[in-house]
């Protein structure tokens, strides 16, 4: 029984961790400048958008 719940205490450690990542990901994404075409801009760097 002891074991069993372990098993499911580090799953639910496990699964709250990778949902921290994702949260932490999806935020530094969202703080990241876009041009109008929302590709992300490179200050002094050259357009983001390849020529056409």
């Amino acid at each position: 029984m002891r074991d069993r719940l372990q098993t499911w205490v580090l799953a639910a450690a496990v699964a709250a961790l990778l949902l921290a990542i994702a949260q932490i990901y999806r935020v530094n994404l969202a703080k990241t400048p876009t041009n109008l075409e929302g590709n992300i801009a490179i200050d002094g760097g050259m357009t983001a958008n390849p020529p056409q």
